[in-house]
């Protein structure tokens, strides 16, 4: 997990013990482990130049966590926490556009129906990301596919191509710099 400029791992009996939560607004979670540390390092690079250096704006940034692929038990409580906590608060998930991916964003939309919002994972950005070097999505993974019935997996279908979040990369970073400038911007305001 990491919000803020700092950095730290939540394990399973912190979530059920120790940990506070706070009332967040929002979570951003990335099945990838490399794109979440380059999100990261991305977004500290932008806040250290772009904003006050030192200043006080911990509850303003987004919390982003890694899956690392599957959610395990303690991301799921710590998520449930957080929805408790503030029945609002909203859950994205990105992951890779391959049968894995979705099954993930499925299991987001069971386990938090109300809460869950795919973050640039939908059929418009995995068209706007396929490449003649896209790998190809295997007989097994389309007949799977086929069962489901939303936008994503109809295209993934018919394109019968996977893009992988590395290259929704800049998208994401994008988006996550609109969402910090905004909240920054709020604050500010409020104050």
């Amino acid at each position: 997990m990491h919000q803020s400029i700092q950095k730290g791992t939540i394990n399973l009996s912190m979530v059920e013990v120790n940990l506070e939560i706070r009332k967040y607004p929002a979570l951003y979670l990335f099945e990838n482990p490399s794109v979440f540390s380059q999100l990261v390092g991305r977004l500290n690079e932008y806040i250290g130049v772009n904003l006050h250096p030192g200043k006080k704006i911990e509850k303003e940034l987004p919390v982003l966590i890694c899956t690392s692929g599957h959610m395990r038990t303690a991301t799921k409580q710590f998520i449930h926490k957080c929805v408790c906590t503030n029945p609002s608060c909203l859950v994205y998930f990105c992951g890779d556009f391959d049968l894995e991916g979705v099954e993930m964003l499925e299991l987001l939309y069971k386990d938090f129906p109300v809460n869950a919002c795919n973050f640039h994972m939908d059929a418009d950005t995995y068209r706007m990301f396929i490449h003649d070097r896209s790998d190809s999505l295997t007989a097994r993974e389309l007949e799977l596919l086929k069962r489901k019935d939303f936008d994503l997996a109809v295209a993934m279908v018919r394109y019968e191509k996977k893009v992988y979040q590395e290259d929704v990369i800049d998208k994401l970073e994008e988006e996550l710099i609109q969402i910090v400038d905004l909240n920054v911007c709020t604050a500010a305001a409020g104050r």
